[in-house]
């Protein structure tokens, strides 16, 4: 009788091995996640200026007229967002999905994905219809679709 208990446990145990395995697996990626999330808030932090829209396939770009003319400036304070100084929203990030993926919050929830190079930050998003985009570019048929590229502004 003792041995079918032990004989149980053994085949038990290789289960065993594999959940906590799969358990520790799950920990490490989802930190590898948290961490990225973490270095991705940190990353948008602070001023950046607005040196590109583009709409409907159609490239805006923001030069300034003079010195006194500024670009437009957007601020990102922890998850709020500030255009200008005033506030604009909220943004959460999902860096794990490819491309990463973001939140814009204003008057609803538009689903977008975000690229991060440096100094430079582009945002594709979808105002309206909720559909998430899949690349970074606008198309002349989607009035909603919309594609910004800021540029960390220097600190002085």
């Amino acid at each position: 009788m003792h041995n079918k208990p032990r004989a149980l446990a053994a085949r038990g145990r290789p289960h065993l091995m594999c959940g906590a395995i799969f358990l520790a697996c799950t920990f490490v990626f989802a930190d590898g996640a948290l961490s990225q999330e973490k270095n991705d808030w940190a990353a948008i932090q602070g001023h950046w200026e607005i040196v590109q829209i583009e709409i409907r396939g159609r490239n805006t770009i923001i030069q300034k007229k003079n010195k006194k003319t500024r670009l437009h400036q957007v601020t990102f304070k922890g998850d709020e967002i500030l255009i200008d100084g005033e506030p604009a929203g909220r943004i959460s990030l999902d860096p794990s999905k490819s491309p990463k993926h973001l939140n814009l919050d204003y008057n609803g929830v538009d689903p977008g994905i975000y690229r991060l190079d440096n100094d430079v930050l582009q945002i594709c998003w979808s105002a309206k219809d909720g559909q998430r985009p899949k690349e970074f570019k606008t198309d002349e048929n989607d009035p909603n679709r919309r594609l910004l590229t800021l540029k960390r502004v220097a600190k002085k």
